[in-house]
């Protein structure tokens, strides 16, 4: 195997070559067994560690795909829920300002009412001081 393999290669080099540099094409001798063996193993180690070192960055560009989508699957859940909580604190916030506008209001009609008391107070208590003056006085 290795043999047929270097033998290939061999003959695919040369005609590369002789093509690059211009050269007519000849007839190309075949590599003797100890080279062959020798180029056909170094072609299948080779072709092992680029297998090897292939299949792991498939396998981490794969992971980092997923990694990703996973990173952005929970930036889209968390967004979500923080869009939701917006909703509802800008409904509660809503609400809150409904019942300041209502209790304002409350407030507001309440310092009327107690305008009023203190004017009806203090026209009952000088009437009063006025009556407790003039019956001193007529003592």
């Amino acid at each position: 195997m290795c043999i047929g393999l270097a033998q290939t290669g061999h003959r695919v080099d040369m005609n590369l070559k002789m093509k690059f540099f211009g050269y007519r094409k000849e007839h190309i001798r075949p590599l003797n067994d100890a080279k062959a063996i020798e180029a056909g193993a170094n072609f299948l180690s080779e072709a092992i560690i680029f297998s090897v070192a292939g299949s792991i960055i498939l396998f981490e560009n794969q992971r980092s795909k997923y990694a990703a989508r996973e990173r952005r699957n929970l930036v889209d859940d968390t967004l979500s829920e923080l869009e939701e909580e917006n909703a509802r604190l800008q409904d509660r916030l809503t609400e809150y300002r409904s019942d300041n506008q209502r209790l304002t209001s409350q407030v507001e009609d309440l310092r009327q009412d107690v305008d009023a008391i203190r004017a009806v107070l203090h026209d009952y208590l000088s009437k009063e001081i006025t009556t407790m003056h003039q019956e001193i006085a007529h003592s």
